[in-house]
């Protein structure tokens, strides 16, 4: 709490309106060992003596921002040696509560590895008391699933799960609701996971600056990759 506290302190010195640049997408960005200049969507230039790279590791393996020059093989190699992990939160409210008072139960598919698996139940005492809002949770190929069918068929496929678990007479949820987190340009996945046999090099040049660009993110943390306290002590290094 203190740590956050902080935060939101030396927040205020900055993150002003002044100084953020709302709905604006980076298209270009073209460093140097002398300045950095970046072009967005809309035509604007910004001229910097030094600039922090905090796209997510999607973003850069998408190419979604184009460097100039191109980032030398080292960098590239890093870059791509990260896993972008989506993870998919399927967030359904239901008239009334049909579940025991537990926060987390599980559901092991007989045919389907990691379908539906995980539940979680907001409507208990420390989060969301008589909310009736539950949870699913899924990861990496049935996130893919998710995000690429439609909501009415993922919502028939959670329903179909939970009357396995709960019966027939369960309702319908009043609204459902999941982001497409690998689908969105600004992110293309939920966060980074660095896989195993990472090198210690591999680690070093992807933290590594080039020319006056700089780069952090929970990504480039070796010990709080996937996390935001990674994202926010990669700050503090850069």
């Amino acid at each position: 709490m203190k740590r956050l506290l902080r935060v939101r302190e030396e927040a205020k010195n900055f993150a002003t309106n002044e100084n953020i640049l709302y709905n604006s997408v980076v298209k270009n960005i073209v460093y140097s060992d002398t300045a950095v200049n970046i072009t967005l969507a809309n035509g604007t230039t910004i001229l910097a003596d030094y600039a922090i790279c905090t796209f997510s590791i999607g973003v850069l393996q998408h190419n979604d921002v184009k460097f100039i020059p191109t980032f030398p093989s080292w960098k590239r190699e890093a870059i791509f040696a990260i896993k972008m992990v989506t993870y998919t939160k399927n967030f359904l409210k239901f008239p009334r509560k049909f579940w025991k008072n537990t926060q987390f139960f599980l559901y092991a598919d007989s045919y389907r590895r990691g379908y539906y698996p995980q539940w979680q139940s907001l409507s208990e005492i420390g989060f969301l008391p008589r909310s009736n809002i539950l949870f699913v949770t899924v990861v990496t190929d049935e996130s893919y699933v998710v995000e690429a069918q439609s909501n009415n068929q993922t919502l028939s496929q959670i329903m179909t799960v939970l009357k396995s678990m709960f019966g027939n007479d369960i309702p319908d949820p009043d609204n459902f609701y999941y982001y497409r987190w690998n689908q969105d340009p600004l992110y293309r996945g939920s966060y980074s996971n660095w896989p195993t046999g990472t090198s210690e090099c591999q680690f070093a040049n992807a933290q590594r600056s080039i020319g006056r660009l700089y780069f952090a993110g929970e990504a480039y943390s070796q010990k709080y990759f996937g996390f935001v306290h990674g994202a926010y002590m990669e700050g503090l290094r850069v």
